[in-house]
């Protein structure tokens, strides 16, 4: 049975959305992730009222949405946790600090992108401020556990639960098998989002390498962070987050 069979068992089954599962049980540094302390998924616009009261159930009690304001706004009428009188609402945008005068440059970077592995260099390079402030948000929460999303759950949040596991202890392999998990749901989306995208199989072949949340793009995103940055801890420690807020992060995401 593969590593990702076997983790099955943390993909949660909320009626409104289709990629959330919780990341206890993962082995840390020093101990196990919590059950309920760190959880990702998609955008949570299509909870249901019976998917509402499973989140909460579960103990979250603060939904970090990394998605930048615009998007926000586009759907923010429909979003089920606005006036939430238990669960606390963040935005910490992933794209926060990048200077509104660089982003024809940024783009330009994605669009010559061959491969998920240079996307996600990239995003590393590029919103170091961002996801510092979203690892940053995690730790600095109020107790309970903390749910991380974007649209799709798959590249911006799986970034940051990449780093933040990995700053507390979980293995490069253990993190990349979490990631390539996200595939076994979104699969048909990739699938329809391509066949709207290009019918030339060059680029849908091209398209799809950019797509797939890959085990092997995560492992070589961690193999180029620890390369580039010494690591997770002093690439967060260099972008803003302060030893104190790993010290918190590690207490309250792994039971010792």
């Amino acid at each position: 049975m593969s590593a990702i069979d076997t983790g099955r068992e943390r993909i949660l089954a909320w009626d409104g959305v289709i990629n959330a599962r919780d990341n206890g049980g993962l082995q840390a540094a020093t101990g196990k992730i919590r059950r309920g302390a760190l959880v990702r998924s998609d955008v949570l616009n299509g909870l249901t009222p019976n998917g509402v009261a499973a989140l909460e159930d579960h103990g979250v009690r603060t939904v970090i949405d990394v998605r930048a304001p615009d998007e926000i706004a586009d759907d923010w009428a429909r979003y089920p946790l606005k006036e939430h009188p238990t669960v606390r609402y963040l935005n910490r945008s992933f794209t926060a600090g990048v200077e509104t005068h660089t982003w024809d440059q940024v783009r330009a970077v994605y669009r010559a992108a061959q491969s998920r592995e240079e996307i996600n260099r990239a995003d590393l390079d590029i919103h170091r401020l961002g996801i510092a402030a979203i690892v940053a948000a995690i730790a600095d929460a109020p107790a309970g556990g903390v749910l991380v999303h974007c649209h799709a759950g798959k590249d911006r949040t799986g970034m940051v639960i990449a780093l933040t596991l990995a700053a507390v202890g979980v293995s490069d392999a253990d993190i990349a098998d979490d990631y390539a998990m996200t595939q076994l749901v979104l699969e048909p989306l990739i699938a329809d989002w391509l066949d709207q995208m290009s019918h030339d199989p060059a680029e849908r072949e091209r398209l799809r390498r950019l797509a797939v949340p890959s085990r092997a793009a995560m492992l070589d995103t961690l193999a180029y962070l620890r390369k580039r940055y010494g690591g997770a801890v002093p690439y967060l420690l260099e972008s803003g987050v302060t030893q104190a807020q790993i010290d918190v992060l590690r207490d309250r995401l792994v039971a010792h």
